[in-house]
């Protein structure tokens, strides 16, 4: 057969060739309960999006970058079931599942939009993000993977008992973020496992109940020698992992007050202190507070114009 009947022959088989079928984004449910029972069917984990979907800068471009995608849909298709709480500003929005949404942001302590947390099919958290994990699909993939495998380590701690159960379910709290550590339960169960604090889980209640003491008082506090006073108080019983915060604390009172080059340097020095307390980080910390007194007239001047808060 010649070249140009073969193309033809070709051509004409063309439509009775499949096509294959195009990638199809991800297509999110809004409604958690089912979403678990539907995992629980499947054999696979939650995937919740905690956003603000007509308002938040970032939610809407983690979407555009890497929510919407075909190569995110892809991934989670086998692995997951989506779920999205929006928490819009529009009028339009249903009253009652936006109330159902702020009750389910209250439930999980949610931070901040967007978070993105991993259940299983129980509600257990095992996993996620808040804010921009960085990378793209690379970084949420990343804490994806993380949290497939936290499920696996909490399922087969349910075998175990007594502090080789608390240490494994240890595992799983400690590699949490910590913004969503109290919204497990896992804590309390640790702390009951482990009555003699051998994953330091009581050391780790105690700080955290030091935290929210301070932070409590400090958001009741305006008067700055007050306020500097409080975090004198403090510094003198902190936990070793609240200390940096309380400094940061102190740093922005005294900002605050400055009014002279010499009240900056002292505040400069402070922050230089607490920088080192990060090694990983501190060499960028301090040249950013090199470049941010560098011109200490400017920085009083924009004190006076726009006071910070503490």
């Amino acid at each position: 057969m010649h070249a140009f009947s073969t193309l033809l022959a070709c051509a004409a088989l063309l439509p009775l060739l499949p096509l294959a079928a195009p990638a199809q984004a991800a297509v999110w449910t809004h409604d958690l309960e089912a979403a678990k029972q539907q995992a629980t069917a499947e054999g696979k984990l939650v995937l919740v999006e905690f956003t603000g979907s007509d308002w938040c800068t970032y939610c809407v471009q983690l979407n555009r970058q890497v929510l919407s995608t075909d190569e995110f849909a892809e991934f989670i298709a086998p692995r997951f079931i989506p779920v999205q709480i929006d928490v819009p500003i529009r009028r339009d929005f249903n009253r009652r599942l936006l109330e159902r949404n702020q009750q389910l942001c209250k439930r999980y302590s949610v931070p901040g939009f967007p978070t993105l947390m991993v259940l299983t099919p129980q509600g257990e958290v095992v996993g996620g993000f808040r804010g921009d994990p960085g990378n793209g699909m690379e970084g949420v993939r990343r804490h994806l993977e993380a949290a497939q495998k936290f499920a696996r380590i909490l399922a087969e701690a349910e075998a175990l008992q007594g502090l080789e159960k608390a240490r494994a379910l240890h595992t799983v709290y400690s590699a949490l973020q910590p913004c969503m550590r109290p919204s497990t339960g896992l804590r309390e169960r640790i702390a009951a496992l482990d009555p003699n604090n051998a994953t330091g889980i009581h050391d780790e209640l105690q700080a955290e109940q030091q935290r929210e003491h301070f932070r409590r008082e400090l958001a009741a506090t305006r008067d700055p020698n007050a306020a500097l006073e409080l975090t004198e108080r403090h510094l003198a019983t902190a936990s070793l992992q609240n200390r940096t915060e309380i400094l940061q604390a102190r740093a922005a009172v005294l900002l605050a007050i400055a009014e002279t080059e010499a009240d900056l340097l002292a505040v400069k020095q402070l922050l230089l202190e607490i920088a080192d307390s990060n090694p990983r980080t501190a060499a960028q910390t301090k040249a950013a507070l090199e470049a941010r007194f560098a011109d200490p007239a400017q920085v009083l001047e924009h004190i006076r114009r726009n006071p910070p808060t503490w």
